[in-house]
């Protein structure tokens, strides 16, 4: 039996919109991470720009990205991740991070796992490790449980809800480790992909964020990104052909400039969940 769209993700988006229009946004220096301009899951714009079902085999992937924070010569990113992901729906990637020179530099270190297809259940642990100039190096480490689930809703196509719960956090660096988004909504057909974020700042304050993919046909798409936490807006280009994608984003913070990333993913990226 299919399901059709009900009241949940409709309420979810109101909740969005309410945050982004009339809530107090927290201000943050976020979007640090390389892999944090994307919202929508791999293999959902892998549904919006290739134009078929969501793929189901099972493989390996590894992806790549760089970037140079806000355009400057003192902060460039690298980014590596491996992942795996079986027909049985369980998947696991482990990924690291770094921004940054020998003056300032931030690591950080990511192992995230899910089991389930429709329903999901996963868990993901992260390290980090600040060089703030010539201070103390600063470290921490946080867990946090993920709960979700993939659901058919009809002419919509399909819908992804995903809630991150923080669970510990340790180290001598009390900065929020800049976590995924706490509650992500993304719902993806053929030709198109839409992803609402919430997250709560360091104050509790609530910060919504959307990102719109759409497909513009030879396995090529355009996104539009705007994070209401830091104030960036931009767009992005995607392309992808056989085991191969290329993504990149061009997003414009509103005093500290342009940031260009550039990601390639090689393998089954397309059944990633993240």
């Amino acid at each position: 039996m299919r399901l059709v769209a009900g009241p949940a993700p409709a309420a979810l988006a109101a909740l969005w919109l309410w945050v982004v229009l009339w809530g107090d946004v927290a201000r943050a220096d976020g979007l640090r991470r390389i892999d944090a301009a994307w919202l929508v899951p791999s293999y959902l714009s892998a549904v919006a720009v290739a134009g078929g079902p969501a793929p189901a085999h099972d493989g390996t992937w590894l992806r790549a990205g760089q970037m140079r924070l806000f355009g400057l010569e003192a902060l460039p990113a690298r980014a590596v991740a491996v992942g795996w992901r079986g027909v049985g729906g369980a998947a696991v990637e482990v990924g690291w991070d770094a921004v940054g020179r020998d003056v300032f530099r931030d690591e950080r270190g990511l192992l995230r796992a899910e089991v389930g297809k429709r329903w999901r259940l996963g868990a993901q642990a992260s390290w980090r490790r600040l060089q703030p100039g010539a201070g103390a190096i600063l470290t921490q480490h946080a867990a946090e449980v993920v709960v979700g689930g993939v659901i058919p809703t009809g002419a919509l196509g399909l819908c992804d809800l995903r809630v991150l719960v923080p669970l510990t956090r340790s180290g001598s660096l009390e900065m929020d480790p800049e976590p995924d988004r706490r509650l992500r909504l993304a719902v993806a057909g053929r030709g198109r992909a839409v992803a609402l974020a919430l997250d709560w700042g360091p104050d509790g304050r609530p910060s919504g964020s959307w990102e719109a993919l759409c497909g513009i046909g030879g396995g090529a798409g355009f996104a539009w990104r705007a994070d209401g936490a830091s104030g960036a807006v931009g767009g992005g280009l995607i392309w992808q052909r056989g085991q191969v994608r290329l993504r990149t984003s061009h997003l414009a913070h509103p005093e500290l400039g342009l940031t260009h990333r550039i990601e390639v993913a090689l393998g089954r990226f397309e059944v990633s969940p993240w």
